[in-house]
């Protein structure tokens, strides 16, 4: 994927309002994902994270 002018190029889609839409609730599902993980990764996973970072 190809950066222009600093910006994350949206989605090919009709309206850009989605594209935008969808990139702000990727990066919330990541944020959340994270936040799991630091929160209830290492009790769970044993230690997995530590080793893999």
């Amino acid at each position: 994927m190809r950066v222009k002018d600093g910006n994350l190029p949206p989605f090919d889609v009709p309206e850009p309002r989605f594209g935008t839409w969808l990139w702000t609730l990727l990066a919330f599902l990541m944020f959340l994902a994270i936040l799991l993980v630091l929160l209830f990764g290492p009790p769970l996973s044993g230690g997995f994270i530590y080793e893999q970072f």
